[in-house]
């Protein structure tokens, strides 16, 4: 064989190892790539479960919530919301909605956008009739507080919190009624004690007449009871409010008295209108029996709002 034929096999040779060595490449490549592909797979199932078990723990915290949860993308899409939002909306689906579009309870959802479109955190308070309440409120009104904030992610989305606080708005309602009534409730019994005591004083009813002076006294021993019932009753809020337990007794007792202190208030008009008072009463069952000046308050507001009827007789 000559030199160009022994070339020739080397060349053959160093090509059919080229080929092998190639295919050995290939094989190795295919298997890493199979590899790194399966790795993904699982990497990106992974991922989705992560991500799902992450919707389903944020969905179970703002069910725990206890307020209507609301999140608002940038352009005023609901992007989440709770069970709570949705019964206050009273809508099924929430998610993917523009909040404008909703139809629903417009002064609702004005307080809604009016938070939405205001930048930066929005903390308010408001109320609604009784026709715009959600969940069938027939009487009265409802109250609520609504507590906005964007988020910190890179899409600037607004979370709306509205939490509903009517109980504690009736309350504080009950509370400053209490006090207004209280106020007016110790300043007539004092007015009665200074002005009975102003007529002992200056007139010298005690040596000239006595039985008329006695009953001065007997009407400012009414009234300075009313301002201890008062205090009591004030001490007993209180006592309530701190959350101290108070018992309220139930005696059976004669509304007859309670009558006669408003009667003997109604003194002055009754001589000046020249009227009669007639009253036809039994026993009655009640708590605490001293607190008869809140009866009596009750029945002689209720002759204020009787003086338009027959002014020559009343019968209670």
């Amino acid at each position: 064989m000559s030199a160009i034929d022994y070339i020739l096999i080397i060349l053959v040779l160093a090509s059919l190892y080229l080929n092998w060595h190639l295919v050995q490449v290939c094989r190795s490549a295919m298997k890493a790539r199979k590899k790194a592909l399966r790795d993904a797979q699982r990497l990106l199932k992974r991922g989705e479960e992560a991500q799902e078990q992450a919707i389903v723990d944020k969905r179970r915290f703002l069910e725990a919530l206890g307020e209507a949860f609301l999140l608002i993308g940038p352009a005023g899409h609901i992007v989440l919301a709770n069970t709570l939002a949705k019964e206050l909306f009273q809508e099924e689906r929430l998610e993917g909605r523009k909040v404008g579009a909703l139809v629903c309870n417009q002064e609702l959802l004005g307080h809604v956008q009016e938070a939405f479109d205001t930048d930066g955190p929005v903390t308010k308070e408001f109320t609604l009739s009784a026709a715009n309440s959600p969940g069938g409120v027939q009487n009265g009104i409802t109250a609520w507080h609504l507590d906005s904030a964007i988020t910190d992610t890179p899409i600037k989305e607004k979370r709306i919190l509205l939490r509903n606080v009517t109980q504690n708005y009736l309350t504080n309602q009950m509370r400053r009624d209490f006090v207004a009534n209280a106020s007016h409730e110790l300043r007539t019994p004092l007015t009665i004690i200074v002005g009975y005591l102003e007529n002992l004083m200056e007139d010298n009813l005690m040596e000239e007449s006595p039985g008329l002076a006695r009953k001065f006294i007997g009407v400012m021993h009414q009234n300075s009871q009313r301002l201890m019932n008062i205090i009591e009753d004030m001490l007993m809020i209180s006592k309530l409010e701190s959350g101290h337990k108070a018992i309220l007794k139930e005696q059976w007792f004669h509304l007859t008295s309670c009558v006669d202190d408003v009667f003997s208030r109604l003194d002055s008009i009754r001589e000046k209108k020249q009227a009669a008072l007639h009253m036809n009463l039994s026993l009655i069952h009640i708590s605490e029996p001293t607190r008869l000046g809140m009866i009596s308050y009750a029945v002689f507001c209720l002759k204020k709002k009787k003086k338009k009827t027959n002014q020559s007789e009343r019968v209670l």
